[in-house]
């Protein structure tokens, strides 16, 4: 377990992370998410020993590793930029981290085959140089050299950036595979929404170094707890309040939100459904996108709402054409002003 105790971390007069608590559980693949700037990977570096907080503690599996060099953490790290020794091959990159620790030679050799085995690096990969190597297979190498010294934690600091999108969406479901063969504790940063929502067992959503919310990818997607972590991730429609409050909905709110998805078009003579909110409009324009089509209608406000559906053929509309736009109460993110 790994937890952050009051955590504020300065540098001169700028505070980056005023105060951070947070509980990791053993064995999550969590992610902290956010803007860049927000403090994430001040946090990360907190963690790993690379900087030290002004005030408050932060332990490991109970002890507490504040002022504990970062090489006594027992913690594996990868960097944006895998950090590889480009004129060494492979294995002589597996091997670097233990030959420094004095591990003896025949147990390198079998540590090394053992984690390239398990990373599906072949012996072919490993005697190429590293400069031979693709993205996605420098990244593998990156991850082998860290789980090779069997940390007890792993650190990910946006390991996927510098990839192209197709090859990201590939390593990420590869990276959340190899997490949880091995069971490690796994600290990811990064500032793309969809890698956290698609990888994560729990995501911190951090804004100017302030956790805005802890939870679930789910939690923090469907139930966002604040209106930043609403906007941050995924698509929203902001709504007008005033008319939603006319139609009877009990709003104790300031503004209110919907996912584009949680949207549904139907005829415009549909009756109302009790619990449900509906718009009166009309199409202004669609994008279609193979599985999906997002419509974008005008119900009389300076923004029109975005509509995505699931395009199955059954529900092709047109520019000009008449809508209604229904949803369902339970749907609704509300949030009080400050």
């Amino acid at each position: 377990m790994i937890e952050f105790k009051d955590i504020e971390v300065a540098f001169d007069n700028f505070v980056a992370i005023p105060n951070m608590n947070l509980t990791i559980e053993e064995g999550q693949f969590f992610t902290l998410l956010g803007p860049s700037g927000c403090g994430k990977t001040t946090a990360l570096r907190a963690l790993a020993g690379l900087v030290e907080p002004t005030k408050g503690r932060i332990f490991i599996d109970g002890q507490d590793v504040t002022k504990l060099p970062s090489d006594k953490r027992q913690l594996g790290m990868v960097f944006q930029n895998y950090a590889l020794f480009p004129t060494m091959t492979v294995r002589e990159n597996l091997a670097f981290g233990l030959k420094v620790k004095k591990v003896g030679n025949d147990e390198i050799a079998q540590r090394v085959a053992d984690i390239a085995r398990e990373v599906e690096l072949t012996d072919k990969q490993l005697d190429r140089s590293v400069a031979e190597l693709s993205g996605g297979q420098q990244q593998r190498v990156a991850i082998a050299r860290a789980l090779v010294m069997r940390p007890k934690i792993l650190l990910l600091d946006e390991p996927l950036s510098n990839l192209d999108a197709k090859l990201r969406g590939q390593l990420r479901i590869q990276l959340k595979e190899m997490q949880q063969h091995f069971g490690i504790t796994s600290v990811y940063v990064t500032h793309d929404q969809t890698e956290a929502l698609s990888m994560s067992d729990g995501i911190a959503v951090i804004n100017q170094g302030r956790i805005e919310q802890v939870g679930t990818p789910r939690e923090v997607y469907s139930a966002s707890a604040t209106e930043f972590v609403c906007n941050f991730i995924g698509d929203v429609n902001a709504l007008p309040v005033p008319e939603l409050r006319a139609q009877g909905a009990a709003l104790d709110a300031d503004s209110a939100y919907v996912r584009v998805e949680r949207v549904a078009l139907c005829d415009p003579t549909t009756p109302v459904v009790p619990g449900s909110v509906y718009f009166d409009g009309h199409v202004t324009g669609s994008r279609y996108e193979g599985v999906m089509t997002t419509y974008a209608i005008d119900i009389g406000q300076p923004k029109p709402l975005s509509v995505v559906i699931k395009d199955d053929g059954r529900l092709v509309l047109h520019p000009g054409q008449q809508v209604r736009v229904a949803i369902a109460g339970e749907d609704l993110l509300t949030y009080r002003g400050n």
